[in-house]
């Protein structure tokens, strides 16, 4: 399983939040999240929370 982001413009730690608790959902149900891709903006929320390492990212703009 992947998640899309690179469309998302406006974002928030709400977002974080969301995308952290889809990943907590994918692996209870015994799913493999495999890649993240992020938007840019996602992608700086991301590190800036040190969050990165929870998330299999893919780099910005691949």
């Amino acid at each position: 399983m992947s998640f899309d982001l690179r469309g998302v413009a406006g974002v928030s730690s709400a977002a974080l939040s969301v995308l952290l608790e889809w990943a907590r959902a994918a692996s209870r149900a015994g799913l493999a999240l495999e890649q993240v891709h992020l938007s840019a903006s996602l992608w700086r929320l991301t590190d800036l929370a040190g969050l990165e390492r929870l998330l299999p990212l893919e780099a910005a703009g691949e």
